[in-house]
């Protein structure tokens, strides 16, 4: 990402699983990382903005309590309005014990609510193999079709000869 252009490079998702996707495509600048880090933020001067933001939230080793509360703080904190599409990283096999969700997806709707689209089971965070994001750089994802397509909007560096 850092050695060339990515731009028109583009991801397919083929184990993506997409909610409300009431448009064809959505697309903003990427905003986010882990959930134990942006939930904390939230509130402060350090939060980033996330209006028409591409936001990702991943958490590794977390329990479904502990994803409701902090999915749950940050859209009583506003963080969710206006966002352009909420992306959840894989794997979320967070420890269900007795929440009342059948899945984590479930889940994730329930706390964040809003109407923007949500996109879970993408690759980022914490694992082997893992799609690349550059906060601040614009990107889009095509929402229909076979499976849903991640697009680089722009380059993360721009190389001058």
């Amino acid at each position: 990402m850092v050695s060339g252009p990515i731009t028109g490079l583009e991801v397919a998702g083929k184990d993506w699983r997409v909610h409300r996707a009431e448009r064809a495509t959505v697309s903003g600048p990427v905003v986010g990382g882990s959930l134990w880090a942006i939930s904390s933020l939230a509130g402060t001067q350090w939060m980033p903005s996330t209006s028409g933001a591409v936001l990702l939230l991943e958490a590794w080793d977390a329990t479904f309590e502990l994803v409701d509360r902090m999915l749950t703080q940050l859209r009583l904190a506003g963080v969710f309005d206006g966002i352009a599409a909420l992306v959840i990283g894989a794997p979320a096999d967070w420890a269900r014990e007795d929440a009342p969700d059948a899945g984590t997806d479930e889940l994730v709707l329930r706390c964040v609510r809003g109407r923007f689209p949500v996109i879970t089971g993408v690759e980022f965070g914490h694992q082997q193999s893992k799609i690349m994001f550059a906060i601040g750089c614009r990107v889009e994802f095509g929402l229909r079709g076979e499976s849903p397509v991640l697009r680089y909007l722009e380059d993360l560096v721009t190389l001058d000869r």
